[in-house]
Order: C-alpha cells, then sequence, then structure tokens
C-alpha cells in the first residue's frame, strides 16, 4: 500500500505527459512565425512528440522488469527535462521538431511505469482512484497544458513554455525519489526482442512521417516520400510476422484476439484523434482568423475540461453504472457536437463555441470510463501492463495522427474553396459589382477594394474548410457509435 502523497505524484507524472504532448498547440504560429516556418507545418510540434510517445511505448513493460519502474522513472525524468531545456533554445524549427521527438520519447513508458506501480504496490481501492485520475489527465492535461502555453507565448515569450516545463519536471523529479527511496521493486532479467523493436521503431516513424510530410512534400509526388513510404511498410509487415513468430516479442499481437481490447482501441483511436484534431484546429482558427488571444481559446476549451472534470467525479462519487450504454450515450454528445459545429460560419460568437466544448466535455466523461472498464475487465491480471501497451499506441498514435491529417485536410479545403469561390468574383458577376459599389461607398480605393473583398473571400473558405473538417469527425464518431451498437450483444450480451 502506498500513501497519499506517492499516489499523488505518481498522477502527476502521467499529467505531465499529457500536458507536454499538447503545450505548443495554442501557440504554434507564434513558434512558427519566430523560426521562419509557416502555419501549415506548425502542427509537427505535436504530432512528433506524439510519434516519440508511440515508439518507446513497447520499451515500458520490459524496463519495468529489467531495471524497475522507479529507476526507469528517474532516468525518463531526466531526459525529459534536458529535452525541454533544448526546446528551449532551438534556433530553427526542424530543431525544435526533433527535440518535441525526444521529449515524446523520453515520457513515452512514464504510464506504463506509473500504472505497473500501482498495480504492484496499491490497493484495489487506490488502483481505481488513479485510474480516474488519469482519465480526467487524459482531458484536462491537453487542454490546460495548450492553454497555459498559449497564454506564456502570448504575454511573454514561447521558449518561456519549455524552460516552466523542465523548471516544474524537476521539482517533480526531487518529490519522487524523495518519496520513493526507501521502495525497492523486484527485477526480472527477461529476455528482449531487440529486432523486433528495431523494426517496429522504424516501420512506425517511416509510416507516421509519411502521413506527417505528405502534405509538404506533395505526397507520392516526392521520391523520398514514396521510398520511405515502401520501406517502412516492408519493415512493419516484417515486424508483424516476427511478433507472431519470437517467444518473447515486442509486441504480444495474439492479445489482439480479444474483442473487448480490440473494440476499446478502435473507440480509443477515433475519439483521441478527433479530440486532437478538434483542439488544434480551433486554436488556429481562433487566433489566427477570428482574433481571440490565447487566453479566450483557453477559456473556452476551458469550459470543456470543467465539465469533464465536474462529471467525472459525481461519477466517482456516485454508484452510476458505466456501462455500455453510458458510452453510447457520450458518443452521441460527441456527434451533435462535431455537427453542430458545422454550422460555423464567418460570424463565430462565444455562446456557440463554448456551447459545443461544454457538449464535448460531457461526451468524454461518459466515453472514458466505460472503456477502461471493459479493457479491465476483457484482460486477465498478469496481462494487463500489456493490456494498458496496447491502449496507449491507440491513443497516442491517433493523437499524433488525428493533429496531422486534420490541419493537412483543413489546409488542402481551404485552397479548394478559395479557388471556386474566386473563380466567381469576376467583373461580370453581379455579387462582385455590388460588394465594389458598397465598398466604394465607404471611401476604400480601388486597392483597398481588392483587399478587403480578398480577406472576405479567406475567411469565407476557413470558415467552410472548418466545417468540412468537423463534418468528417462527426461521421468518424458516428461510426464508433455504429461500431457500438454491431458490439454490443458479443460484449456485453444483453444485460450490458
Amino acid at each position: 500500500m502506498i500513501n497519499r502523497g506517492q499516489l499523488a505524484i505518481v498522477v502527476t507524472l502521467v499529467f505531465m505527459v499529457l500536458y507536454g504532448g499538447a503545450v505548443t498547440t495554442m501557440c504554434t504560429n507564434y513558434i512558427a512565425g519566430d523560426l521562419a516556418a509557416g502555419t501549415s507545418v506548425a502542427s509537427y510540434t505535436v504530432s512528433y512528440f506524439g510519434v516519440g510517445n508511440a515508439v518507446a511505448i513497447p520499451l515500458a513493460v520490459m524496463l519495468f522488469k529489467r531495471v524497475g519502474p522507479k529507476r526507469c522513472i528517474l532516468w525518463c525524468m531526466v531526459l525529459y527535462i534536458m529535452t525541454n531545456y533544448m526546446a528551449a533554445r532551438a534556433q530553427t524549427f526542424p530543431a525544435l521538431v526533433f527535440y518535441r521527438f525526444l521529449q515524446g520519447f523520453a515520457s513515452g513508458p512514464i504510464f506504463i511505469l506509473a500504472s505497473g506501480i500501482m498495480k504492484t504496490l496499491g490497493t484495489k481501492e487506490q488502483a481505481e482512484r488513479y485510474l480516474l485520475y488519469v482519465l480526467m489527465s487524459f482531458v484536462i492535461g491537453p487542454s490546460l497544458g495548450g492553454a497555459l502555453g498559449g497564454f506564456l507565448a502570448y504575454e511573454y515569450h514561447w521558449r518561456l513554455i519549455f524552460d516552466f516545463t523542465a523548471i516544474v519536471l524537476t521539482i517533480q523529479l526531487i518529490i519522487f525519489w524523495a518519496l520513493y527511496r526507501c521502495i525497492s521493486f523486484p527485477i526480472e532479467h527477461t529476455p528482449f526482442d531487440g529486432f523486433g523493436y528495431f523494426l517496429y521503431f522504424f516501420s512506425s516513424l517511416g509510416l507516421c512521417s509519411t502521413l506527417i510530410l505528405g502534405q509538404q512534400l506533395d505526397w507520392f509526388r516526392s521520391p523520398e516520400i514514396t521510398y520511405m513510404f515502401f520501406i517502412s511498410l516492408s519493415l512493419f509487415i516484417m515486424m508483424i510476422a516476427w511478433c507472431f513468430i519470437h517467444p518473447y516479442p515486442v509486441l504480444h499481437l495474439r492479445m489482439l484476439k480479444n474483442l473487448g481490447l480490440v473494440f476499446a482501441m478502435f473507440q480509443i483511436a477515433g475519439i483521441f484523434a478527433t479530440y486532437t484534431g478538434m483542439i488544434v484546429l480551433l486554436s488556429l482558427f481562433l487566433n489566427l482568423y477570428v482574433n481571440y488571444t490565447a487566453t479566450w481559446v483557453g477559456i473556452i476549451l476551458g469550459s470543456m475540461t470543467v465539465t469533464t472534470f465536474l462529471i467525472m467525479f459525481a461519477i466517482s462519487k456516485s454508484r452510476f453504472n458505466q456501462s455500455l450504454i453510458t458510452l453510447g450515450v457520450g458518443i452521441v454528445f460527441l456527434i451533435a457536437s462535431s455537427f453542430y459545429t458545422t454550422e460555423f460560419n464567418t460570424r463565430v460568437d462565444l455562446f456557440r463555441i463554448a456551447v459545443t466544448r461544454v457538449m464535448c466535455g460531457i461526451g468524454y466523461a461518459l466515453v472514458l470510463p466505460p472503456l477502461i472498464k471493459l479493457l479491465l475487465g476483457s484482460t486477465k491480471i498478469e496481462e494487463r501492463l500489456r493490456a494498458f501497451t496496447f491502449f496507449q499506441l491507440a491513443r497516442v498514435y491517433s493523437s499524433a495522427l488525428g493533429a496531422a491529417v486534420f490541419t493537412t485536410l483543413w489546409d488542402r479545403r481551404f485552397y479548394f474553396y478559395y479557388s471556386r469561390l474566386g473563380s466567381q468574383l469576376t467583373p461580370f458577376n453581379e455579387a462582385t459589382a455590388q460588394f465594389f459599389v458598397k465598398a466604394k461607398n465607404f471611401g476604400l480605393n480601388t486597392m483597398q477594394q481588392v483587399y478587403e473583398l480578398n480577406s472576405d473571400l479567406i475567411r469565407r473558405a476557413i470558415a467552410l474548410s472548418l466545417d468540412d473538417c468537423f463534418f468528417l469527425m462527426g461521421w468518424i464518431v458516428l461510426a464508433l457509435l455504429i461500431l457500438l451498437l454491431s458490439c454490443y450483444y458479443k460484449l456485453y450480451g444483453s444485460k450490458a
């Protein structure tokens, strides 16, 4: 049994991983401007943190057994602090992206290691409390990280974000060492599949980079993308075959025979892909095109996190049954939020945005607890660390790729609408002629009139492309609801 301080420091370690992954979401335009990069590549700082997380996660179970969670967490924290310090001093955007990748790699094993500590030392009640706090952190951490990062970048300088994070991590490192210094963990010299991890690392890095960099390198018209994709795909196929052959594989893919685990992974992937995409898109849209400051963007997204926190806290204090029906109700709220957001136009007000975020908060509060309950209920106790590995892989990959895919889609749809709508703005178009007449009445010269017309065209194209992204999010979440209905009786039967 561990005390409250030891439980609290483990939870805050997980929280800082989630916080660190999203700390640049609301300040990407400041970073891109300062390091001479475009806003279309600004999401790389979020995506490559997630990729770094993902490629390090399979190491967690091995490190837990061979090194011990205490020593491993200490070394992960030291590396995490150093990479934050280096990121604060990056002089180019590619260097910053590389340091963000290293941050993700350093922090990747921490969630599994922290869960292993709770499994080894915690009581059943403490383990349940830990999972509740972690679920809250899944929603609160990214939003709070983005809001605080945006505030520091807007009011001071974006480099202060990483310095501040390094200071907080250093304090956590000292507290963790002080609280756990007298606790020892058993060490097992279990075999490690080094070749399998080699295949996993480079195949994952290559395939994710194909999706992240494809837009800028013109997809398969680029030889770099083409070579990287086919080499990575070959390594990925080899990795899958190797995992079934090797007696101690880096990923225990045979666990995917478990319907409950696979179902939970699909649900988590869809939810967090849309969640991360929503945070990144709204942050960029409100800051760049609606002229909201980072503080106001944080307040808007804060309405979602506060809602999630209050509902989860209320559920934890009650005897509310977290069943698949609860999951379905939560998905309905997420569907409603996504499709209502598609009604946004160039005139966006605070109330409409806040309402959709509150609906999202309700949805996330209702969908996450049943999924964790299903994950734990469908796996044996000795397999739960491996199950958490698959859970983390689904969450991290979907978050990293969700940010990249939705920003790419937003960019491409913007140019589509800009060209289509702009093609109608000719001297022979009646609406165009009326616009110039009205603009002339305001005392604008010819250049100013053209500028205002182009600005209005950009706002309309941006709003329509954003609507398309949220329309896709709505259909993704709707697919999750259809998946739930189709698997309902196979998972829990009529008693669910």
